[in-house]
């Protein structure tokens, strides 16, 4: 049902988009071409999972997808553009300048230009990831322990447009921050990912003192738990499913995504075992920022690790995604009497595009509360 409503906002952004043209132009040629252009963006998404490994399909595939980023912010610049018509018609402004705004004509050729601009931007910055860097200090940190290094990553969303060579680029910025613990935070597999054997060996490339853990988030139960987790296995990931270790100074915990059958028992054995680690740093891993109900009233962690929202991906639309429907910021916030990141993701669901929603890899130091903070 998700990717039916997908298609359907895909098919309200063109209708837009459409019904712009056609007060800036009338009818014409282009009308026929503006049918064809958007057959090829929906035709891709129908055909994604059956067309033919190789490059050329895979160029397909992420041209397609461009299309419907292109079709989504298009949309916006476009209702952008109208907005400041109607209210420099209410204005009645006298520059030659505001004139021009108010023609649409000129106005929807400027907004798809920019629209193409920004597009641009959105496919580099999906293929940038950066690091972003938290500090947060806790007095359950055993005496001795200056610093507590975690680094983590949610979303890559592994498949026919993301592979090793963008992992690479998240390994290298996981190892040159030399962390204590490596974490995923759920939707790394999104494809059948037999003979990725390439994907796994970067993941196993990554260092930390203490290993590499994680959980399962929605799409890896799209793909197959048994897909799933054949690949965690073989990146050297160990998963935690209702269950949590000692890890050094704290203690990690994680639940399976709910769309994962028995996640909700798994919660519950959980809190109980949580409940008898008090005096333990915790930090808890869970694909959605909506920790199990069992959990978040029994506030039995100090630091909650999440994704699942992207960042909203595509702006300004997807903020309004994140804030309305899934109620959780991005970044750092509180939550259950405790502290909560949402992570923007490292890789990109549909589109292979980002738009002021950079992917992120998360290093976070837990230090002790007396310890001096760096400055601003």
């Amino acid at each position: 049902m998700f990717f039916y409503a997908v298609l359907g906002v895909i098919a309200l952004c063109n209708a837009w988009v459409f019904f712009r043209l056609c007060r800036a132009f009338g009818r014409g040629w282009w009308q026929a071409a503006f049918v064809l252009w958007l057959a090829f963006p929906v035709g891709t998404w129908y055909m994604r999972h059956v067309v033919p490994p190789g490059a050329f399909w895979s160029f397909v595939m992420q041209a397609g997808f461009v299309g419907i980023g292109f079709s989504a912010i298009a949309a916006g610049v476009c209702l952008a553009a109208w907005l400041i018509e109607v209210t420099l018609r209410l204005c009645r402004p006298n520059g030659a300048l505001l004139r021009i705004a108010l023609t649409p004509r000129r106005s929807v050729p400027t907004a798809l230009l920019l629209a193409l601009l920004l597009s641009a931007y959105a496919v580099w910055e999906a293929n940038t990831p950066r690091a972003v860097h938290v500090v947060i200090p806790t007095a359950k940190l055993p005496a001795g322990v200056e610093r507590f290094r975690i680094a983590a990553v949610s979303d890559i969303h592994l498949s026919r447009t993301i592979g090793p060579e963008f992992l690479e680029k998240i390994a290298a910025i996981v190892n040159d921050s030399e962390p204590d613990i490596f974490v995923t935070l759920g939707d790394i597999v999104d494809t059948d990912m037999r003979g990725r054997d390439a994907d796994a060996a970067v993941l196993r490339s990554i260092r930390s003192r203490y290993g590499s853990y994680g959980v399962l988030g929605n799409h890896e139960e799209y793909r197959g738990l048994g897909n799933s987790l054949a690949f965690h296995k073989a990146a050297g990931i160990t998963v935690l499913r209702g269950e949590a270790l000692r890890i050094g100074p704290i203690l990690a915990a994680g639940v399976d995504d709910p769309r994962i059958p028995g996640a909700g028992a798994g919660a519950v054995r959980l809190a109980r075992e949580l409940k008898a680690e008090r005096g333990r740093f915790v930090l808890f891993l869970s694909h959605r920022p909506q920790a199990p109900a069992v959990i978040a009233r029994g506030r039995l962690f100090n630091l909650m690790l999440s994704g699942h929202t992207h960042g909203g991906q595509i702006q300004p639309a997807g903020l309004i995604f994140t804030h309305f429907v899934h109620k959780a910021p991005q970044g750092l916030s509180e939550y259950a009497g405790a502290l909560r990141y949402t992570s923007n993701g490292a890789g990109y669901w549909g589109p292979p595009m980002r738009l002021f929603a950079p992917p992120e890899v998360v290093i976070i130091d837990l230090v002790p509360e007396s310890s001096p903070q760096p400055g601003p």
